[in-house]
């Protein structure tokens, strides 16, 4: 063909025009039975996408007559062809082209109402010759795909193409080694789904885009992976990243979490934390359980600790906090609360004062403790130690009455027996140890009395 019907900008001009102007259905297709070109509107006709149908053979798209199943086999002219997705058949005119390079090319147009003319050939010439310079200037960028392909091989990530089936096509080795394949090499038509035990896979939906799995190999090493996916046209590009390491980070924050909210349970301590201009304050569970709400259901804020704090010790709360963040000094404090249930509550407050770089004060935390039990008990120790003072007083002021109401009739008593026995009046029968007798049996009936009245005490 002379190469003086066509300059290359007429060329790439007209196959602009015919790629994206022209309705009628064409194709180009190499010796080797690829299709190399298909216009919009035969995409359009054989309802697949143009990457997709870019390299596909051509059997896979066309059926010719049972004549013409090869292709060195068709001759220029119409062909009724069936077409992908259709049953009734086209007509189609099909011509051998050959290029410069000496090429030969399958070119066909469906035929409405006219044949294929010298210049749609030509324009199919621009066509394959444009598309050939074109995979010459690509041939940098196909440089960079290996390249890239091998910095994806270098990665520590698994990555596995499927088709719409979930069956892998193709896999990087992290992959195959991720499931200790044999030998590193992807199975033929493993299915994707099958590689997760039965435990994880009511956790993964089909619609998820991305997910984390836990998987174990034969080895019985257990990753986790987590799971991205992204679809284009019939295949599923999906990327596994390692994650355990992350898990177990996440796992030991986890457990000592729980650590520090029991020990503050058991405590019944909780911190706070106060970013210095915000309403908001962070409250750690324990806190919530101390002043009586439940987390979610009450925002802790400046304002509503106010309204919680005792009345008589909110300017007390206030003072202490402004005199912190002034003197930039470390605090410590008791005050009341009054729970919504109207319970009061002994609270102390011990706190820090958070600074930035340049060392201004910017926030303050601390924790707050509930000390209504300890303060009940130390209430009530005092009470019992004033009433056991109390009551140690009035027992020695009961035992030195006591005492003299008993020395006062036993003195009597003594004394005068004592001077009957010596007779220090005269001989016994002079009338005055009448008196006397008389004084001892007195001081006796009031020694039994007081007696007495010690038993029924103790009684």
């Amino acid at each position: 063909m002379a190469r003086k019907d066509l300059t290359t900008e007429q060329n790439h001009h007209e196959s602009i025009n015919l790629a994206t102007d022209d309705p009628t259905p064409r194709v180009a297709i190499s010796e080797d039975g690829q299709i190399i070109y298909a216009s919009n509107s035969f995409c359009l006709l054989s309802h697949i996408q143009p990457d997709d149908l870019k390299q596909a053979d051509v059997h896979s798209v066309i059926r010719f007559s049972k004549a013409s199943k090869t292709l060195d086999k068709i001759q220029t002219g119409i062909q009724k062809v069936k077409i992908n997705g259709h049953k009734e058949s086209f007509d189609f005119h099909f011509d051998w082209l050959t290029t410069p390079d000496k090429q030969r090319y399958l070119v066909g147009s469906q035929a409405l109402k006219k044949k294929t003319t010298k210049k749609d050939l030509k324009v199919f010439e621009a066509i394959i010759l444009g598309q050939k310079q074109d995979n010459n200037q690509d041939s940098g960028a196909i440089t960079g795909q290996i390249d890239m392909a091998r910095f994806l091989e270098m990665s520590g990530d698994a990555m596995v193409v499927l088709n719409k089936k979930g069956q892998a096509l193709r896999a990087n080795a992290p992959f195959t080694s991720l499931f200790n394949f044999e030998d590193n090499k992807l199975p033929k038509a493993v299915n994707f789904m099958s590689l997760f035990s039965d435990h994880e896979k009511p956790n993964i939906q089909e619609k998820d885009t991305s997910f984390n799995a836990l998987v174990q190999n034969d080895d019985g090493d257990e990753r986790w992976i987590a799971w991205r996916f992204d679809q284009a046209g019939q295949l599923i590009y999906a990327r596994g990243h390692d994650i355990t390491e992350i898990k177990a980070h996440e796992k030991a924050l986890e457990r000592r979490e729980k650590q520090l909210t029991e020990a503050e349970s058991i405590g019944r301590m909780g911190h706070w934390y106060w970013k210095i201009g915000q309403e908001e304050l962070e409250w750690s569970q324990e806190i919530y359980r101390i002043f009586g709400v439940e987390k979610g259901e009450s925002r802790p804020t400046l304002l509503g600790l106010n309204k919680m704090v005792h009345r008589n010790d909110v300017g007390r709360v206030n003072q202490v906090f402004q005199r912190a963040i002034i003197e930039e000094k470390d605090y410590d404090m008791e005050f009341r609360i009054k729970q919504p249930s109207g319970d009061i509550r002994f609270i102390r407050c011990e706190g820090r004062c958070g600074k930035d770089e340049t060392g201004e004060v910017v926030a303050l935390y601390g924790i707050m403790q509930d000390m209504t039990e300890r303060m009940l008990n130390e209430r009530k120790l005092t009470e019992a130690k004033d009433s056991a003072e109390r009551a140690y007083a009035a027992k020695s002021q009961f035992l030195a009455n006591m005492s003299h109401e008993l020395r006062t009739p036993l003195n009597a008593i003594i004394g005068f027996s004592e001077m009957m026995q010596r007779q220090l009046l005269g001989p016994i029968g002079t009338e005055k140890y009448l008196e006397y007798i008389g004084g001892i049996r007195e001081s006796g009936e009031h020694l039994l009395d007081l007696i007495s009245d010690i038993l029924d005490m103790s009684k």
